[in-house]
């Protein structure tokens, strides 16, 4: 296999290493507990309103619900990555998954939808998502850490799952949609009974171990450190400009995965052309979690960031001048998804190098602990605003200030190094 510009560090042979099956089963973990609940909700927003006879925002609060919940359980399950097998968490997460999505086929009103997301669907989603899935991997990689972390990232389910999902709705509706999800977490047991937590299980060493560790410290990335309780994470000033920054971020993404469709449709697109500005916001992410993961592994997590923030703000200020013209808005979609797919990378990355591999799923845990009021209000805001204003000119105007926000709190912060994270 011949390696391209920016790959992963390899050289004969080095695909056998153990750490590249943990990557491609932590990718689909992810993406069938984030993607696949991503692509599906945000093509059938507009189906739940008609379907249920309720209001936009109501309608469009079930992934904000689901990630509500999972923030808020996101610090046990970081400290349930700690202390147990990681590939236990993982099957309990997708079969926890697979209930949900029987049990949304059969809901009978909106508010069951939305208990099911919060109840079912985020504790699952919490046990096989981002915080297993990115320690699994941070614990199988040293060298090219930010591209591993970037792959494992790729919300490749994005792009796959609306054109899919819109299929299934026209022939078969809302139950054909979740029993189709359903199907897909039964299935993915088959690839995580193969998970082996860490190296260290089987007497082997972190890829890139031997050889890699001047291009992890030029990267900016695990210094040793000490093991810090909650408290110590939650004190540190790094980790409060890392959930701060992250969160404003994400709440970005939320929004516009949530309303991409709709807002298509608001400009007068058919819903089969609508689908298409999420599909090419998905794939474009794919492609943006490797490119933004190889820039962390260039010029550091922190700047990286600071790109990031700054270069989004031209897509979303784009969708203020556009109209009912397909093209246009499907390329601002993939420019939106190139840029929105750097942000779960980017945090693990930043993460690891401000505290530490040895603090990783703990501090990522508590991440998304903090992002909850993101989460949670990003889509329903949105909505809320549409229908006070009937349009979503003021959500968009909001979400670029608060990028630029964030680019500057990245520019001009200078994290403390691991020990004083302690008493910072």
């Amino acid at each position: 296999m011949v390696s391209a510009p920016g790959a992963m560090p390899v050289n004969a042979g080095r695909f056998a290493h153990p750490a590249w099956r943990m990557l491609i089963i932590a990718f689909l973990a992810q993406n069938c507990a984030i993607g696949m609940n991503f692509g599906i909700y945000g093509t059938i927003v507009a189906a739940l309103e008609a379907n249920y006879q309720t209001s936009r925002a109501l309608a469009a609060s079930g992934l904000a619900v689901m990630t509500m919940v999972m923030g808020l359980l996101s610090p046990v399950a970081g400290e349930l990555v700690r202390r147990y097998s990681i590939r236990t968490l993982m099957i309990a997460g997708t079969l926890v998954n697979a209930v949900g999505y029987v049990l949304l086929a059969f809901a009978p009103s909106i508010e069951v939808v939305l208990l099911i997301y919060g109840a079912v669907i985020g504790p699952g989603v919490c046990l096989l998502g981002v915080i297993p899935s990115s320690s699994l991997v941070s614990n199988w990689f040293l060298a090219g850490k930010g591209r591993a972390l970037g792959f494992v990232n790729m919300p490749v389910f994005v792009a796959i799952f609306p054109l899919l999902t819109a299929l299934v709705l026209e022939r078969f509706g809302l139950v054909g949609v979740f029993l189709m999800a359903a199907a897909i977490s039964l299935l993915l047991v088959l690839a995580l009974v193969m998970v082996v937590s860490s190296p260290g299980e089987r007497g082997l060493k972190r890829y890139g171990e031997s050889e890699g560790e001047a291009e992890a410290q030029n990267a900016g990335a695990d210094a040793e450190g000490p093991v810090l309780t909650g408290r110590q994470i939650n004190a540190s000033r790094s980790f409060q400009v890392i959930w701060l920054g992250i969160g404003l971020l994400t709440a970005g993404g939320v929004m516009m995965t949530t309303h991409i469709v709709p807002l298509a449709l608001d400009k007068g697109l058919e819903l089969p052309a609508a689908s298409l500005l999420l599909s090419s916001f998905g794939v474009c992410a794919a492609a943006g979690a490797l490119l933004f993961g190889w820039l962390a592994d260039r010029i550091g997590g922190q700047k990286a960031i600071v790109v990031q923030a700054f270069t989004w703000t031209l897509p979303w200020a784009a969708l203020l001048l556009l109209g009912a013209s397909a093209a246009p808005l499907i390329i601002v979609a993939g420019l939106l998804g190139l840029i929105s797919g750097a942000i779960v990378g980017l945090c693990g990355v930043v993460v690891s190098a401000w505290l530490g591999s040895q603090n990783f799923a703990a501090a990522m845990g508590y991440v998304y602990f903090y992002k909850v009021p993101f989460l949670f209000g990003a889509a329903p805001l949105a909505g809320y605003l549409y229908d006070r204003t009937g349009g979503y000119d003021l959500p968009v105007i909001i979400h670029i200030a608060t990028f630029v926000f964030v680019g500057l709190m990245f520019a001009f912060f200078r994290p403390r190094k691991i020990g004083d994270a302690v008493s910072s």
